[in-house]
């Protein structure tokens, strides 16, 4: 038993120093697997802090483009100022190119003949008539509900014109011959002079075209022949403050050769005809969609349509028992339906301010539109009254709080007459906007012995031809870059063509 004690006791003795290796090998085992864990921790860590940066970059860059976006939306010039995000310096650029700018005139006179009537009563529409072959036209027309039509037969003549005043003129309208007149034609349009030369566009048989002849000149003709039932686009400049005298033209926006004539004189153009004046003349013509300009600098003018709104509605007015209707009933919320009439030629129904107060008005709203590109606006008001003697009467168009006045003073015409003519904006051009929320005031009689009748209403408005630009906006934040492109809507919301991130 002492001699088995002994041998255990020397075994256990030898085990000591086989645990170190063990030990050791765990050491080093450790030690291994934390220096490749911390160097993984210390490149995850960098790499983290490299992935934050660049996403606080490309957050920045982000947050500039839209910043760009929303610069060009609110027609800001240039570029939008720097700023900082996630402590990055932000810096954005909006470039556009291309597009054409909705035109702005200054128009002197407007008509797409919406108002459905010829007349020169009140010289609201025409100041002048010539004839009978005048009419306005709701089967042939190149925009909206109505044209003017003229049959001028030979042996007489028949036309429509209208008053201005200006050293140069400018026009864009549109013209379609029935058909293809068989002999020369002197006069389709012409613009008269306070002294000298008239301007006339004619058509020559034998080439089928059109021409411009500066008084006994020779005639400049159009380098393309007509097509009967077809409609043309001419824009139109006649200038006769200087020698000689220039017209110059296009036709569907392609460039024409100019005329010009020796003058004396300078002058100012003071009338535009529709039509002929020579008897000899035979033809039959349809036109529409007419803006007549003072501004040489307007031509040219460009593609476009004369459209109207009429009114839909009653708005705030101001001592309305001071007004009846037709069959004696009280104004009220259907009042407008009396001034709706299309065309304006009706007498049967109107609205009558039957007792005397400088201050009451009917206030009515008109239809909208949804045209983007607005050149002009124009308003008539057709009136009558009970009676010949003089009395009193007002109609104002307001945009905002800015009044127009249409007309202002005796409305004592016992048949029916017109009055109106341009109406300016409130800023720098009529918008969308401003248009549809134009309202029309009527009433402020002062003398109502006679009473006066208000019978019709509404609103003629030029619509212009643009093209948008195309925007680029770049916003660059340390080292990330966004571009995106999208073709301007102005204030509306942009479709984005492309949006592209750089890192």
């Amino acid at each position: 038993m002492s001699t088995l004690r002994l041998l255990i006791r020397a075994v256990r003795q030898d085990e000591r120093g086989q645990s170190l290796p063990i030990v050791l090998a765990l050491v080093t085992i450790l030690f291994l697997l934390g220096s490749a864990l911390a160097a993984h921790a210390s490149t995850v860590l960098r790499t983290t802090a490299a992935n934050e940066a660049q996403a606080g970059d490309l957050h920045g860059a982000d947050a500039g483009a839209e910043l760009g976006i929303w610069w060009e939306r609110q027609a800001q010039a240039g570029n939008p100022p720097n700023i900082v995000v996630n402590g990055q310096t932000v810096t954005t650029t909006v470039t556009t190119s291309g597009g054409v700018a909705c035109p702005s005139p200054t128009p002197v006179w407007l008509t797409g003949f919406e108002h459905g009537a010829v007349s020169a009563s009140g010289g609201g529409l025409f100041t002048a008539v010539t004839g009978t072959g005048s009419a306005a036209d709701s089967s042939m027309k190149r925009s909206g509900g109505y044209s003017l039509r003229i049959i001028d037969a030979s042996g007489s003549a028949n036309s429509v014109a209208r008053t201005v005043s200006s050293p140069s003129l400018v026009a864009r309208f549109a013209i379609r011959l029935a058909s293809v007149p068989a002999a020369n034609v002197s006069e389709l349009v012409s613009f008269g002079a306070s002294t000298g030369s008239r301007l006339a566009l004619r058509y020559v048989a034998a080439t089928q075209r059109l021409a411009l002849r500066i008084g006994a000149g020779a005639d400049v003709p159009a380098s393309s022949t007509v097509t009967a039932g077809t409609w043309y686009v001419i824009d139109l400049r006649y200038t006769v403050n200087a020698n000689p005298r220039t017209a110059d033209w296009r036709i569907d926006g392609t460039a024409q050769t100019a005329a010009s004539g020796a003058e004396v004189a300078a002058a100012s153009v003071n009338q535009v005809w529709f039509g002929s004046g020579v008897s000899a003349d035979a033809y039959t013509v349809n036109f529409d969609d007419v803006l007549v300009s003072g501004t040489s600098a307007d031509y040219p003018i460009g593609d476009g349509q004369v459209l109207a709104v009429r009114p839909d509605g009653m708005g705030v007015s101001s001592g309305a028992a001071s007004f009846t209707h037709e069959d004696g009933s009280a104004a009220g919320a259907s009042t407008y339906l009396r001034l709706d009439d299309d065309p304006l030629t009706s007498t049967t129904d109107q609205v009558r301010q039957i007792t005397n107060a400088g201050t009451a008005y009917l206030e009515l709203t008109f239809g909208n539109t949804t045209a983007n590109c607005l050149s002009g606006v124009a308003g008539v008001v057709a009136y009558h009254a009970g009676g010949s003697s003089a009395n009193a009467g007002k109609t104002g168009i307001f945009d905002g709080a800015t009044e127009r006045v249409l007309f202002s003073g005796d409305m004592s015409e016992t048949g029916l007459s017109y009055r109106g003519g341009v109406v300016a904006p409130a800023g720098a051009s009529w918008t969308r906007a401003a248009l549809n929320g134009a309202v029309a005031r009527i009433g402020y009689s002062t003398d109502t012995t006679p009473q006066p009748y208000w019978d019709g209403l509404l609103l003629e408005y030029a619509t212009g031809t643009s093209t948008p630009a195309n925007v680029t906006v770049v916003a660059t934040a340390g080292g990330s870059t966004v571009t995106t492109t999208y073709t301007s809507a102005g204030a509306a919301p942009p479709t984005l063509s492309s949006w592209n991130v750089s890192r």
